[in-house]
């Protein structure tokens, strides 16, 4: 039984998970046998920054480092009444949970504003993605078609000849998530996987194939020769007198090849399409002028929400930050 107030631990399994009882809407709560909780002293202890503590990397490392490893990694109550807490005046207390609280209420803020306009992207490209919403200016039948139509599927490959030492700047799967590329390995031929195949040029699009519904796509745009992706894609370069890379990319993201590609692998053990499979995906492209206009909106709704997710990481950064020097009194308060 807890308490509102009470600081709760998780006793099994993934260790680290602290929380505090709310206040509302119950006088009581129920907690699991793989809890355990924390009834502070409310004299000497303010309870949110306990939850502060133990939410930062002191407090994670404590309970980590204390953790009994054997199978599965558990705690226990004699170890929780030995964990120590660094603890400056109540009064000191209460201002540094307070601070910390702000920059979880701005987190959480920008979180919140990111799913919000990610839910207005993903309702504009279903709109303009499928002309149910014409852009002004714009009229005139889509054409009805498929991306081996519009696009080569991996037009060039690095053949069994290629020199060992050659330096290639390899983009697996893993690099790409979701639309971005988060890094890439920069390795000699001989040394690179065997995968190491899918030479890439500027406008390629990339499509992930081995569990495409985790959408390891992207819009390559770096230059240079010697960029290779992962066989893991396939590489679509587009026939610009009929695409445009960046709406070929858009659709690729939206949930009209999104359902496409989970036809054809549900019920697969392993998720994954062909090449093949990938010519065959249908499309519906307006003209050139109409598919750079939408293209330039999709865009410009990325850029917004990158930039909310650069403000985000930031004010993560400036969190830890706080935790670092507040919870361990290189900054004081009052």
């Amino acid at each position: 039984m807890a308490c509102p107030g009470d600081v709760v631990f998780t006793q099994r399994g993934t260790l680290g998970q602290v929380a505090i009882v709310p206040e509302a809407p119950f006088e009581k709560y129920l907690i699991s046998q793989s809890q355990m909780k924390l009834s502070a002293n409310s004299e000497v202890i303010h309870k949110p920054y306990l939850l502060h503590y133990f939410a930062s990397f002191a407090g994670q490392k404590q309970i980590l480092d204390s953790a009994i490893q054997t199978g599965v990694p558990h705690t226990n109550l004699s170890i929780l009444r030995n964990y120590a807490v660094p603890l400056p005046s109540l009064k000191e207390q209460e201002a540094i949970a307070e601070a910390l609280s702000d920059a979880d209420a701005l987190i959480e803020g920008l979180e919140r504003l990111i799913a919000k306009k990610r839910l207005i992207k993903q309702g504009a490209m279903q709109d303009l993605l499928t002309a149910k919403r014409r852009l002004p200016g714009f009229s005139g039948v889509w054409m009805e078609t498929t991306i081996q139509d519009i696009a080569s599927v991996d037009p060039e490959a690095l053949g069994a000849g290629t020199p060992k030492d050659r330096i290639i700047k390899y983009i697996s799967l893993e690099d790409v998530n979701r639309g971005a590329l988060n890094g890439w390995s920069e390795t000699k031929f001989a040394d690179a996987p065997s995968r190491a195949r899918r030479i890439l040029r500027e406008n390629n699009v990339l499509l992930g194939t081995v569990r495409p519904n985790l959408q390891s796509h992207h819009l390559f745009v770096q230059q240079g020769e010697d960029w290779i992706g992962s066989t893991g894609f396939a590489v679509l370069r587009v026939r610009p007198e009929l695409c445009s890379a960046r709406y070929l990319f858009e659709l690729i993201m939206s949930s009209i090849i999104g359902r496409q590609i989970d036809e054809l692998i549900a019920g697969s053990n392993y998720p994954a399409i062909s090449n093949r499979d990938v010519r065959k995906l249908a499309v519906s492209l307006p003209s050139l002028a109409e598919q750079e206009a939408i293209s330039q909106i999709l865009g410009d709704m990325d850029a917004e929400i990158a930039a909310l997710q650069n403000r985000l990481e930031k004010a993560r950064q400036m969190k830890e930050g706080m935790m670092q020097n507040l919870l361990t009194g290189r900054i004081r308060l009052v």
